[in-house]
């Protein structure tokens, strides 16, 4: 299904657009997809993918900010949920998007719970 929607082709399109920074919240069968687009990331780009331990290999170029059972407790939610709340929380918590690009992966992970 993730090829059929195009999601590598997707990926690469938006990155093409000039992005700073990218943020991947995506299940395992969309992460597989999106293999070949996560791993030809710009070394312009902050990338940070917010993925399980089991799916990290598939995570191409980006840094890895951790979406496992002890970041799905400590937030009290549940799988379906965990990587989207750790988004809010990173985007509620910075006031612009140059203070985005100058994060790094412990200050992302720190931010996500």
């Amino acid at each position: 299904m993730a090829r059929e929607l195009e999601i590598p082709k997707v990926i690469e399109e938006w990155l093409d657009r000039g992005s700073d920074i990218l943020f991947v919240v995506l299940g395992r069968d969309y992460l597989i997809a999106a293999d070949s687009a996560l791993s030809s990331l710009s070394d312009e780009i902050a990338a940070f993918a917010f993925a399980a331990n089991g799916t990290r290999e598939h995570i191409g170029e980006c840094q890895w900010v951790p979406s496992t059972d002890s970041e799905r407790a400590a937030l009290q939610t549940t799988w379906t949920r965990v990587k989207g709340v750790q988004l809010r929380n990173v985007s509620g918590a910075v006031s612009s998007a140059s203070e985005l690009s100058t994060l790094s992966t412990g200050a992302v992970r720190k931010l996500s719970l």
